[in-house]
């Protein structure tokens, strides 16, 4: 609060004081806070189905932690609409989803062709913002 810069913000460009160590700490990060939520309620990730929305750093890191604790992602989303993936978005899938953002290539529809999903064009996730 003193208007200087001291700190790094993970998953930002190296001119924005970012990391190119640990790119889905971000998305880990998002997932603990989650996980203390569903803990409040004697929950965990364990069986659960869950939907992310993206697929960067932030939600790659995300679906990482989500498989690791016994969750399933069934959707990834881009710029070019999103996929269900009703087996889920794990193994190699992850390692495509990794493979399509460090290319810069930012259309979940190449996605949905290599494992013959669902793609739903210029929708969101979540649903509609209007």
């Amino acid at each position: 609060m003193r208007n200087e810069f001291t700190g790094v913000l993970t998953g930002k460009g190296i001119n924005w004081g970012g990391s190119l160590i640990r790119p889905q700490a971000t998305g880990m990060e998002l997932f603990t806070l989650h996980r203390k939520c569903l803990k409040t309620k004697g929950q965990d990730f364990e069986g659960k189905v869950c939907a992310v929305s993206g697929f960067g750093n932030v939600a790659w890191g995300a679906v990482q932690k989500i498989n690791q604790l016994g969750g399933k992602v069934v959707t990834i989303s881009g710029p070019d609409g999103f996929v269900y993936d009703k087996n889920g978005v794990k193994g190699e899938k992850v390692d495509y989803m990794l493979k399509l953002r460090s290319s810069a290539n930012d259309r979940v529809k190449d996605y949905a062709e290599e494992f013959k999903v669902e793609f739903l064009p210029r929708e969101k996730t979540l649903g509609s913002e209007s």
